[in-house]
């Protein structure tokens, strides 16, 4: 059975499907219906902390990219990544104007205002307490308004399960975490598994020089005489004691004798 359907009727369903996207568009913008255009501005709920204890930045300098892609490799083997899936990519951008090649790498970006956070539905996509913005794959429905929100392109979506070998293991590294199942979005992640693990095992930073002696008030690295204080509890506790370097000794030493050179001129006399 087929239908014909002549122009006229052709234009009238494009002039009603154009109405019918232009009010889901205004009803949108009013928070009526959730459409992957719409909350312009981010609620207070879905923006990242204004002061989160720690700020994580990632640096790239793009005079030094030479486009070799082992970054690329690298994410694909430590992250487990389909070889179709890429949580990153660079390009190559217009030359400079002595000619040379420029390329920039496009990793996820966690923008503060998220729209992917914005538009996701299900919650799957959410800010962390330090502003990265993670995927919670458990929630994850599938249905890709994160995808098509994101301004730069690094979501992907999992259409198959990943079960065969990975081609950059283990030349590139080896696997850090899970595979993702299939039906979901996934991203780059800022490696928090790694950012997670240094906080949970990073040692007490300058833990003896912040212990102050029984002694005296003063910091004991601001004494420089407290060994046992300043170099940490591997070396022991204070005990009050003052504990003079070799120069405070030869100093101590010279003027020792100064003071008795006087003694032993009258005692000659």
């Amino acid at each position: 059975m087929t239908t014909e359907i002549n122009r006229r009727d052709f234009l009238k369903l494009g002039a009603a499907v154009t109405a019918t996207a232009a009010i889901g568009i205004g009803m949108s913008e009013r928070g009526l219906i959730p459409l992957p255009m719409a909350a312009p501005v981010a609620p207070a709920a879905e923006r990242a902390p204004e002061n989160p204890p720690h700020k994580w930045v990632m640096v790239i300098d793009q005079s030094k990219c030479v486009g070799c892609d082992l970054c690329l490799a690298a994410c694909h083997a430590y992250n487990d990544t389909p070889p179709n899936i890429s949580w990153s990519r660079v390009e190559e951008v217009a030359p400079t104007d002595d000619g040379r090649r420029v390329f920039r790498p496009v990793p996820c970006q966690h923008c503060q205002d998220a729209p992917c956070v914005m538009v996701c539905p299900a919650k799957a996509t959410y800010h962390r307490y330090d502003g990265l913005v993670m995927m919670d794959y458990d929630r994850c429905i599938g249905c890709r308004y994160c995808q098509l929100a994101c301004p730069y392109g690094v979501r992907h979506f999992n259409w198959e399960t990943f079960s065969g070998p990975n081609p950059d293991v283990p030349a590139a590294g080896t696997p850090e975490i899970e595979r993702r199942p299939r039906g979901v979005v996934e991203k780059c992640s800022f490696c928090v598994h790694r950012i997670d693990r240094g906080l949970a095992h990073r040692p007490r930073r300058h833990a003896g020089l912040r212990r102050r002696c029984r002694r005296r008030r003063r910091p004991a690295w601001r004494r420089g005489r407290c060994r046992a204080s300043y170099r940490g509890p591997a070396r022991g506790r204070c005990d009050g004691r003052r504990r003079s370097t070799s120069r405070q000794r030869r100093a101590a030493g010279a003027r020792s004798q100064a003071c008795r050179r006087p003694e032993r001129q009258d005692s000659g006399r």
